[in-house]
């Protein structure tokens, strides 16, 4: 819903099949016959619903930025420098 908030709904079904318990007692652990619970075809639907708030975004710096790596490019080429040439020597007298 939001940047913190979440609502998930979600449906599960299981398949236990048949299942026979231990031999039961009474709350008093006292037990006169051999009575065992059986189940034929354990199966849930399950709906759930859940909801999500987010603590760990309320942050008052900025989110980090990452610069894009540099793109290589060719460097420029330069037309040479030209060179110094010493003006010829006159007298002076």
């Amino acid at each position: 819903m939001t940047k913190n908030f979440t609502v998930e709904f979600a449906y599960r079904y299981v398949d236990l099949g048949d299942a026979t318990s231990g031999d039961l007692y009474t709350y008093l652990g006292g037990n006169a016959v051999y009575n065992p619970m059986e189940f034929k075809r354990l199966t849930s639907h399950d709906l759930k619903l859940g909801l999500r708030f987010n603590f760990d975004t309320f942050d008052s710096r900025p989110a980090p930025y990452y610069a894009p790596a540099p793109v290589y490019q060719r460097p420029p080429v330069y037309a040479p420098q030209p060179m110094y040439v010493q003006p010829p020597l006159r007298s002076r007298g």
